[in-house]
């Protein structure tokens, strides 16, 4: 679990700054598209843009304890002696 946990997390570090290069860039666009007049006012804005990620951020539960698992039903397999005994040779028809 802790290895998946640490996995996601660089996955979401990842994310949130692929997000805010996006808006970046996304800001620098509309420089680039304004008018002359204003794009030092629009380049002024986009040095100092703050992009929010909070709407990114994963929520990291605790691993519930297991309730284990009754494998007696499966404990006994094809061609085994105790398979065989219960199969074929403890039947009447055997």
């Amino acid at each position: 679990q802790e290895d998946v946990q640490a996995k996601v997390r660089v996955a979401e570090a990842s994310r949130k700054a692929q997000y805010v290069a996006a808006a970046h860039i996304e800001c620098y666009l509309e420089v680039l598209m304004a008018s002359p007049q204003e794009q030092h006012g629009l380049l002024e804005k986009c040095s100092s843009l703050t992009v929010l990620t909070t709407q990114l951020n994963m929520n990291y539960h605790e691993v519930p304890v297991g309730v284990g698992c009754d494998v007696s039903p499966v404990a006994t397999h094809p061609c085994q002696e105790l398979w065989l005994q219960e199969q074929y040779e403890g039947e009447k028809w055997y």
